[in-house]
Parts: C-alpha cells; structure tokens; sequence
C-alpha cells in the first residue's frame, strides 16, 4: 500500500457536512475529530514507517508492523515473530483502521470518498472510479478480497450492513495476512539474507528511504496543488 496520504487540510475541514446557505463558521462533528483524528495519526504512523523502515526493521520490528502493516514490510519482518502471534496483531491493526475508514464512509457519503480517493496518489482516482463501478453488484467481494481503505469507504457509503461489513472484512484480512506470512514462510532463506544485510546497513539505508518518503510527499504536494489551480481556473 502506497501511505496514506498528505494534504495542508485536515480531515474535519475536508470532508465534514456544510450547509452554505447557513451564518457563521462551520460546525466540526465531535465524532469526526475522534475517528478523523486516528485516521491521520495512522497517517502519519505510516509515512514514519516508511521512511524509517530499514532501521525499524532491523531493530524494532513490533514498531514498525504497529506503523506500518504494509503487505511488503510485513513479508520482509515476519520471520521474526510467531505464527499466530504475527497473524492476529496485523488483522486487528488493519482492520481497526477499516472501520474507521468505513464509519467516514457511512457517516460523510462523497465527501468522505472524494477524501480518500484524494490522498490516494496520482493513481487512485482511475482505481476509485473502476471500483466503485462494480462495487453495487460486487461489494461483498470487493471487501472480502481487497480490504482496505476505499473498498471500507465505499461500503460505508453505501449502507453496507455493518455486520455484514465486519465479517467480510475480518474474513479476507485474516487470509490476506496468513498469505503474507506463509509466503514468507517459503522464502525464509532468502528473506534471512535480505535481513542480514539490513542489519549490517540499516543506517545508510534509513538515510536513503527518508529521501525517497521525503521526495514522494513533495511530489503528491505538487500534484494535488496543480489539481486545485485546474479545479479553480475552470470555475
């Protein structure tokens, strides 16, 4: 998963109902500042596992799965934990920020979506729309296959049941994650290898993915400013 993503608005300002026919400053839901709050410390909970990834991989993995529980990182640190242990931590991690993605969803309808698809990259839009074409008559799916973000946005939006939405969700976590972890099971002996030269250069290589995470921000800054002086030289 490419991280979530940046912007200079926070999430209350973003995507929160606004009357504008209605006097004064807008009203902030208090439920929105909890859970678009926790949203964005996972944010940037990401972003620092990226950037800090080979240093935490070497040296706190635990932190870095809690930060990070990207299905890459995870393949790359998963030997060092227990099966099951492994397993059941990253399916609550992800699947707490599911619901949180999905409560946005269910709670903010587009706003929430249009969100979401705008921190996804320069790719998401194409992604979102493609999804979100087939998501009527296969969202149960789509939530089970490939849980995250937009697909728990997206059922959220919809009025998807929220049991229904849970036991999807759960359901394709767990296997998503014991996948990352037999796979990593079966390329042990590479994987050691990779991990053994991480541990004998974690420093200079953290140096080099703090560039990297550093240089891909700027660049979705830029793109997402572009965006907005298109959006308002067309009005």
């Amino acid at each position: 998963m490419s991280p979530p993503h940046t912007d200079d608005e926070t999430i209350p300002v973003a995507i929160v109902p606004h009357d504008s026919t209605a006097p004064g400053p807008r009203k902030v839901d208090r439920r929105l500042i909890v859970v678009g709050g926790i949203v964005i410390l996972s944010y940037i909970g990401g972003l620092i596992g990226l950037a800090l990834l080979p240093l935490l991989a070497s040296e706190q993995p635990l932190l870095l799965l809690l930060l990070y529980p990207v299905s890459a990182a995870l393949f790359l640190i998963a030997p060092k934990f227990d099966p099951l242990f492994f397993v059941t931590l990253v399916t609550i991690r992800r699947v707490v920020v599911h619901i949180l993605f999905y409560l946005l969803g269910r709670w903010y309808g587009d706003r929430a979506l249009a969100w979401v698809v705008q921190r996804g990259g320069s790719d998401a839009s194409g992604m979102a729309a493609l999804v979100e074409r087939f998501f009527g008559r296969f969202g149960w799916a789509i939530v089970t296959i490939f849980p995250g973000p937009l697909p728990s946005t997206l059922a959220g939006s919809t009025r998807m049941r929220w049991p229904l939405f849970l036991a999807l969700d759960l359901l394709g976590t767990i296997v998503s994650v014991a996948i990352v972890r037999v796979a990593a099971t079966a390329a042990s002996g590479p994987l050691a290898t990779v991990l053994r030269f991480i541990d004998q250069n974690s420093r200079w290589l953290t140096v080099i993915t703090v560039v990297i995470t550093v240089a891909w921000i700027s660049i979705q800054q830029m793109r997402q400013g572009t965006r907005k002086e298109d959006a308002e030289g067309g009005e």
